[in-house]
């Protein structure tokens, strides 16, 4: 008798994330690796400071209710059930952690919409992966606009840039606020696509000005939040990068991010952190420690902010 047994196989959910896995640590290491071949050059650079370990948990925790209550001012502002803004954090910090041992796409689209029914949503399935696939796409907008502004004041003086990163951030909540009515059109498509199914995703109704507003600047505020996570993640481990580096290498990636296969994008995260701090003229051994500390920091605040939001109340 031929054939594999039902269950199992190569296709098995269980054996591609753990294929995803493998693949995304292998990654990881040949990333570190590649910038400092000698381990112990590792270990006699990091220098632990658990103040600014306290300090990223903080970041970490702003940037956990700044998103949870984007999400939930865009899933209520587009007609979505009215729920207490505890049940969003604690089904977002739940998933975050889930989403870094598990298929990026699984958790965001299926594990939130889930946690979400779970909480007491009586949206349908379409609407709540519709809210998630606008989010991730306002998640584009800031990373792509540093990315530009790293590039064009690559070699200009400091006062220069952090003049026009003003102009640039305004530029883009502006502009975020004017795509969005289109933006959430395209999302029902693609997540539309995503679900495979022969019937049409729900249509999203148009965001008002207020809901759009609302999610520009939430998501700006996440993003600093990020960033400030990074940062502190960084000096934790004994390397300051300065801010005017740190932003465009953050933004690349975060933008690598989108083209991850890997649960909590292993390994591409890293390799875009190696590239966006080696445009920025980072050293080997500094970069190598930074992504390290970024990669085990992020592990073990989503897991500590998973179990404290386990006791907040409704």
């Amino acid at each position: 008798m031929t054939g594999t047994p039902a269950g199992g196989g190569i296709g098995h959910p269980i054996v591609r994330a753990s294929a995803a896995m493998l693949l995304g640590l292998g990654l990881a290491i040949a990333v570190v690796l590649a910038l400092v071949p000698d381990v112990a050059d590792l270990r006699a650079r990091v220098d632990v400071r658990f103040d600014f370990v306290a300090v990223s948990f903080v970041a970490s925790a702003l940037g956990l209710l700044v998103t949870a209550l984007r999400w939930q001012c865009l899933a209520e502002g587009l007609g979505g059930t009215p729920l207490p803004w505890t049940r969003y954090t604690k089904a977002l910090a739940l998933n975050r952690l889930l989403a870094l041992f598990l298929p990026a796409v699984l958790v965001e689209v299926v594990g939130r919409s889930t946690t979400l029914r779970a909480a007491g949503s009586r949206d349908s399935w379409g609407r709540l992966g519709g809210v998630i696939v606008l989010e991730r796409l306002a998640d584009l907008v800031f990373p792509l606009a540093l990315v530009a502004w790293g590039l064009a004041t690559r070699t200009a003086r400091p006062e220069l840039a952090w003049g026009s990163l003003a102009l640039v951030a305004t530029a883009t909540l502006i502009g975020t606020i004017a795509a969005l009515h289109p933006v959430s059109t395209f999302a029902a498509a693609v997540h539309h696509r995503l679900r495979r199914r022969p019937l049409p995703a729900p249509e999203l109704p148009a965001p008002s000005r207020q809901v759009r507003r609302a999610l520009a600047l939430l998501s700006a505020a996440r993003y600093a939040c990020v960033v400030t996570q990074f940062w502190a993640l960084g000096v934790a481990a004994g390397v300051t990068l300065p801010a005017l580096a740190l932003i465009p290498a953050s933004a690349v990636a975060q933008l690598a991010m989108i083209i991850a296969v890997t649960p909590g994008g292993l390994g591409f995260q890293e390799g875009g952190w190696a590239g966006g701090l080696a445009w920025q003229g980072v050293e080997a051994v500094e970069s190598a420690v930074f992504i390290l500390a970024a990669r085990v920091g992020m592990v073990l605040n989503f897991a500590a902010l998973a179990l404290v939001t386990r006791w907040l109340d409704d």
